[in-house]
């Protein structure tokens, strides 16, 4: 039994036709690609909504349900997201269903590979004659050797598909194709999996990731009926909508077996509330366009807070349907104020729901002392860091700052700007960007596994630099090293921006030695550090007195709260008072 696998380049398209019998090498024929929009599209990832790390996706859409891919296995490696860069795009290859060119976000498969295996659920039920595209690329040579599977019993039991497949680097990509068009076992089949597993010389290290955009299923559906109802697959992509604010509602066309149909002619499709006490509004209306079988209304939208809601669609000649219940919520903006402007760094700003706890933090720029949290004549709080409980409305705080008698400099300041780009890896130490005259250099080393660059923040940003190159520290986790000489300076004070991945270390433990590294003193513990926002962190070391006009200073951080992800810094400064 034959089939054929099309692997197309950016430039050269080629066909190969490979047997299913072991060590019969594939044979190129000249003939043009099957073209997958020729069929209904059954699964769709094109990853745009995915972002830091993360377990499993589901399909972004799905013409029958039970679509995902996740990365199982013994390895360190993990799943995350690479959004749009001129210098480091997504792919515009085999974009569908109207998805924006240059557009999201791309899934990358982390390095290290070994042990791990690209997993996607696709059930066939009520399709046959099966094709599989996606476009690949890979950050480093010799991360991107993979070979495609299928399973037709849930995994238990796998047939590989054609020879090993060597991916283009970066910024290149390759749109591949599986026709698995005569395998009659992938047809009509809830069961079905495929899978890409990995080798090549670097899979065992750290370094490096593949990357997949815009990974189709298509098919022919077994049915030859006509459309007979309408379903309602999504509202809001099934997230919470916001009152006044615009959401989607997704229905597809089915036939009497439940499986999704091209309507014949052009067919208005009306929504309405079915149950609620607010008002539906906004877009109501639109048209399934004849061949077609599914329709995204946008911009409907709801007038109040409320739970259990549901919409009702209708259209001619089709079954009504009846979306499951969803939610509408109330977001309120919180505005942090600085007083006087220049005085201080503020963090805990954005939009939130009533009830949401909100750690709120002030730290006070050089010359300034934090005082308090107010709200117009109300004093909130006097701690420079606490927990706002957000009410039901709009509401603005201002942290206060007074004049210090205490004027500190800048003694060392890293804010990584010069550091070459993402993938490229410091065994080495990392000097200070700036330390003042008279002061030895500080420098940086991590006794974890490597150190690597990544987006920046302007948080904290010193000298009028600007928000570029960040430092990112790679598990496995370990100490990252500061030597700090303080000569000439006291009353120390450190400052830096943090971040993390989804599932990078979300608490920072900070400890000095004054001998070197023979001893360590802990001094604080950054807590909850944000996977969605870079936050500005401080510590006040001015009495502890060992630290001043000292020439052998070290600081640390131990990064914890997980095994994987990274940590991520950037802006790292120490200020003093000059002796």
């Amino acid at each position: 039994m034959k089939k054929y696998m099309k692997i197309f380049a950016t430039i050269i398209m080629l066909l190969f036709v490979v047997s299913c019998v072991k060590d019969e090498l594939p044979t190129p024929i000249d003939e043009d690609p099957i073209e997958p929009g020729a069929l209904t599209l059954i699964h769709y990832w094109h990853f745009n909504g995915v972002s830091g790390t993360v377990v499993e996706i589901d399909a972004d859409f799905s013409a029958i349900g039970g679509a995902k891919i996740s990365y199982p296995g013994e390895g360190e490696g993990y799943m995350d997201s690479r959004t749009h860069r001129a210098a480091d795009p997504v792919s515009n290859l085999n974009l569908r269903m109207g998805e924006p060119a240059d557009q999201g976000a791309v899934l990358r498969a982390r390095n290290p590979a070994e042990g791990r295996v690209l997993l996607i659920e696709a059930p066939s039920t009520g399709y046959s004659d099966l094709i599989v595209t996606y476009a690949i690329t890979r950050s480093r040579p010799e991360v991107g050797l993979q070979q495609f599977y299928y399973s037709p019993d849930g995994g238990t039991s796998w047939v590989s598909v054609g020879d090993i497949y060597d991916a283009p680097d970066v910024p290149e990509y390759d749109l591949v194709t599986y026709d698995l068009s005569e395998f009659e076992e992938v047809n009509d089949n809830a069961n079905l999996q495929f899978k890409i597993e990995y080798s090549g010389e670097h899979i065992s290290s750290a370094d490096g990731n593949n990357r997949y955009d815009n990974l189709t299923v298509d098919g022919k559906p077994l049915s030859a009926t006509v459309a007979e109802k309408l379903v309602i697959s999504s509202v809001n992509n099934n997230e919470n909508a916001v009152v006044g604010e615009e959401f989607s509602v997704t229905i597809l066309t089915h036939n009497a077996d439940g499986l999704p149909t091209p309507v014949e002619n052009n067919t208005e499709v009306t929504l309405a509330l079915n149950s609620g006490s607010g008002t539906l509004g906004g877009t109501l209306t639109g048209t399934v366009l004849a061949g077609e079988f599914s329709l995204t209304i946008s911009g409907v939208t709801y007038d109040i807070a409320e739970a259990d809601i549901t919409i009702k669609a209708t259209a001619e000649g089709l079954t009504e349907a009846i979306s499951e219940p969803f939610t509408v919520i109330a977001l309120y903006e919180l505005t942090l104020i600085s007083d006087p402007e220049e005085a201080g760094t503020l963090s805990g700003e954005g939009i939130y729901e009533e009830g949401d706890e909100i750690t709120l933090t002030a730290v006070a720029n050089t010359g300034y002392d934090f005082v308090s949290w107010t709200h117009g004549e109300d004093v909130v709080s006097t701690e420079a860091e606490f927990t706002y409980t957000m009410p039901g409305e709009d509401v603005a705080l201002t942290a206060n700052f007074e004049e210090s008698a205490v004027i500190k400099e800048l003694l060392h300041y890293w804010h990584f700007n010069d550091l070459p780009e993402e993938d490229i890896i410091y065994p080495d130490v990392v000097a200070s960007d700036y330390t003042a005259d008279g002061v030895d250099q500080g420098v940086i080393s991590y006794l974890g596994a490597y150190l690597d660059g990544t987006d920046g923040t302007e948080i904290n940003a010193q000298m009028e630099e600007q928000a570029g190159t960040a430092l990112r520290i790679r598990s496995e986790y370990d100490d990252l090293i500061f030597e700090v000489p303080s000569t000439g300076f006291q009353g120390l004070e450190v400052r830096m921006a943090l971040t993390r991945s989804g599932s990078g270390a979300d608490t920072a433990e900070f400890f000095y030695s004054t001998d070197q590294g023979t001893t360590w003193v802990s001094v604080t513990i950054f807590t909850d550090v944000d996977s969605s926002e870079w936050k500005l962190y401080s510590a006040d070391l001015s009495d502890i007195t060992e630290l001043d006009n000292n020439g052998t200073l070290m600081f640390k951080i131990f990064p914890s709260g997980a095994e994987g992800g990274n940590l991520r810094m950037d802006n790292f400064t120490i200020f003093g008072e000059k002796l």
